[in-house]
């Protein structure tokens, strides 16, 4: 009887002393855009990400967020990887409560699982932009052992081809309208979202420039400068400040700086309670 109830206390004590560690659902950030757990990003590019996706957010309003784990043992293994990455965006609350455009990208290591999990206002189609990426951009890498390479690979892509697609397009008021109000929306709407695209999408590509290595000396930190020419336009110039690599590419005049503005009004810092109804892609490797 003494035995079984020192027993009984052994397990209460142990459970009130290692239950809420064991019982965590999903880990607690120590950053907005990089949480790193699993230690497969290399330091110098996860500075340049971080200030790639601080320039996402500055421009666009839209928060991505990286998350790498260990395993999801280590935290909650009876739900499937898009279970727990919908547990951890809505825990942290990623992105904007009012537009809900939030990103995020998960990997768990051990597991060799990939999850790219959208926020709300993202629709089916892209769903399908997330599968390619994951599939296609980043598991290959992986395959290889190129973790910081796939990630930031995969970060790149989705700002170019999720993030920056969703400011482009023109937003749906619901009110339904006649067949040719119809038609000065869609019309708007693609103007806008050219200009959009071609604004935002600069500035975060000279941030996301210093990522790349150069194609001559294989150092990683391109600059990007806009050049004026005498006999007048504009000429971007990528270069490498280690060697003599240089690109220059003619740039065409903006005629129209009028575009649908998405900045978010507070930009302090840290989540702000997006949402995710669960939409996204997952993958293996």
């Amino acid at each position: 009887m003494i035995q079984r109830l020192f027993g009984i206390l052994a397990a209460l004590f142990a459970l009130l002393v290692f239950g809420p560690a064991v019982g965590a659902p999903y880990p607690q950030p120590v950053d907005t855009y990089m949480n790193d757990f699993a230690g497969l990003i290399e330091p110098d590019a996860a500075q340049a990400l971080r200030g790639s996706l601080a320039a996402l957010e500055r421009e666009t309003g839209i928060q991505m967020a990286v998350l790498t784990i260990r395993a999801r043992s280590d935290y909650d293994p009876s739900t499937s990887i898009a279970d727990f990455a919908q547990r951890v965006f809505n825990g942290w609350g990623i992105g904007d409560p009012q537009t809900n455009d939030g990103i995020l990208l998960l990997v768990s290591s051990q597991d060799r699982e990939i999850r790219i999990h959208l926020g709300a206002a993202y629709d089916q189609a892209y769903d399908v932009i997330a599968q390619d990426i994951v599939s296609n951009v980043i598991a290959p890498r992986f395959r290889e052992e190129q973790f910081s390479e796939g990630i930031e690979d995969g970060i790149m892509q989705t700002i170019d081809r999720i993030a920056l697609r969703l400011v482009s397009e023109s937003p749906h008021d619901g009110t339904g309208g006649g067949f040719l109000d119809r038609i000065d929306h869609w019309i708007f709407g693609a103007i806008a979202g050219i200009v959009g695209y071609g604004l935002f999408g600069r500035k975060i590509r000279n941030a996301a420039a210093r990522l790349r290595r150069c194609p001559g000396c294989g150092t990683r930190g391109l600059r990007r400068v806009t050049v004026r020419l005498p006999e007048g336009g504009r000429r971007l110039r990528t270069y490498c400040r280690n060697c003599d690599y240089r690109d220059d590419r003619m740039l065409r005049e903006k005629r129209d700086e009028h575009v649908r503005h998405r900045r978010r009004t507070n930009s302090s810092g840290g989540f702000g309670g997006g949402r995710s109804s669960g939409g996204g892609a997952s993958g293996k490797w």
